[in-house]
């Protein structure tokens, strides 16, 4: 009999596996068998971070409902200290923005190269250009650039976040 909790090789666990592939009624099951809703890959990936980049709603939903924590970061590499939001950002979703928003995401995280989740949104929808990001999810990301701006303006609490010394947002 495999543990709930298990952990491959790679790191990856029932929980990751089932936030990246959508699949709301294990997550459920596995919060509810006491899996905790914030382990992470070695790399820092979280299933809330795989479930908002995908769009997964019912699992961010139940990963949100379950505390798992909106300010975890990945490690290293191009994509270090990305955040859930990063990624929901980045991938244009914006009721994924809004869950984590109203979850307490900080709109002004940063990651390693000091980029906000604002920051990557328009430079994806302006310049076409990061690392793993599909096509069709850069055409989201365009899409919604004015109302992703919107929203994520609306839960900061200082003037703006500026980028190379303009009022960006």
């Amino acid at each position: 009999k495999i543990p709930l909790n298990y952990v491959d090789v790679d790191s990856r666990t029932f929980m990751i596996t089932a936030a990246f592939t959508g699949n709301h009624e294990v997550v459920e099951y596995l919060i509810e068998n006491g899996v905790d809703p914030n382990h992470v890959m070695k790399t820092g990936l979280s299933a809330l971070m795989y479930a908002a980049g995908e769009g997964h709603e019912k699992v961010v939903q139940a990963l949100l409902k379950a505390n798992a924590t909106t300010t975890q970061t990945l490690h290293g590499g191009a994509l270090g200290g990305y955040t859930a939001l990063h990624f929901a950002c980045l991938t244009g979703r914006l009721k994924m923005v809004e869950l984590l928003l109203k979850a307490g995401a900080d709109p002004k995280a940063q990651s390693h190269g000091g980029l906000t989740p604002w920051n990557i949104a328009k430079s994806l929808a302006t310049d076409g250009k990061h690392a793993g990001i599909k096509r069709s999810d850069r055409m989201r990301c365009k899409r919604n650039l004015k109302e992703l701006k919107a929203l994520l303006k609306k839960y900061e609490d200082t003037e703006s976040t500026t980028v190379d010394g303009k009022n960006d947002l």
